[in-house]
């Protein structure tokens, strides 16, 4: 056989396994578009049936009698979206935040990691409780904005967020925030946990412990009966504010970040 007709011979040869193997790829989408479709179903009737519960009725292990599937990042993002329809409901709030934070937990536990969460309207207690393992946390992308008690008692979980509302990771451990703003009372009672913003509201860090807290502007009171903890602000009104009421005693350091970005440690206050 001549130099040609081999050569041709292993472009047709490599034709037709590229053929079988985007044939393959295509039966392969189609079947996990059938499977995701009828697991959707099945999930949103669980999901429409405890939006008629009342709220004081609901405890967290009622969902583990549901049994939630461990879905993929992907598929937890498209039950999101198809629970928009529902968002007029007076326990819309409530129950898909729990629904959401379960079914990333049995998500991570399944090994998936590297969540997306288009949320249009904030989602109050969301990923509450949730526990990761440390040095590997739940990793979450957050596309707009979240509601209150964001991440309140969670452990070892890292989330990029637009804005966050009131006592965000309170009591957490090793929860990792980047988010355009944070209200009030972050971080509260929380222990190595690292918050970063432009803006952070009131009472932040208070009786925290080895916690990390980053921002152009802070409220007051932050920083309160905190310990071994680092506080960086870019605006002089918040240092002062800090050195007013952050225990110097307790192992805690302030730094201002001037305006060429270069930080200067704080070392005269109270």
């Amino acid at each position: 056989m001549d130099t040609v007709a081999l050569h041709r011979n292993v472009e047709d040869i490599v034709g037709q396994y590229e053929g079988l193997v985007s044939a393959d790829a295509a039966e392969r989408q189609r079947t996990e578009g059938e499977l995701l479709f009828a697991g959707l179903d099945e999930l949103m009737g669980k999901y429409e049936d405890d939006l008629g519960i009342n709220k004081r009725d609901r405890r967290d292990e009622t969902f583990e009698r549901l049994n939630l599937p461990a879905l993929t990042p992907y598929q937890i993002s498209s039950f999101l979206e198809a629970t928009s329809r529902y968002e007029a409901e007076i326990n819309y709030n409530y129950i898909t935040s729990l629904f959401l934070t379960h079914l990333i937990r049995e998500s991570y536990n399944a090994g998936h990691n590297g969540f997306v969460l288009n949320i249009y309207k904030p989602l109050n207690q969301l990923c509450r409780k949730l526990k990761g393992k440390e040095g590997d946390p739940i990793e979450i992308t957050i596309n707009g904005d979240l509601g209150g008690f964001f991440a309140e008692d969670a452990r070892d979980i890292s989330v990029k967020a637009g804005d966050i509302g009131i006592y965000c990771a309170v009591e957490g451990r090793r929860v990792s925030i980047e988010a355009r703003n944070v209200g009030g009372d972050c971080l509260e009672k929380a222990q190595h946990c690292t918050v970063k913003a432009e803006s952070i509201g009131v009472y932040c860090s208070m009786v925290g412990k080895h916690n990390s807290v980053t921002a152009a502007t802070i409220g007051q009171l932050c920083g309160q009966f905190a310990s071994n903890s680092v506080f960086r602000v870019s605006d002089k009104a918040s240092i002062a504010g800090l050195k007013k009421y952050v225990q110097r005693w307790e192992g805690n350091r302030i730094y201002f970040i001037a305006p060429d970005g270069k930080e200067r440690r704080v070392y005269r206050w109270i």
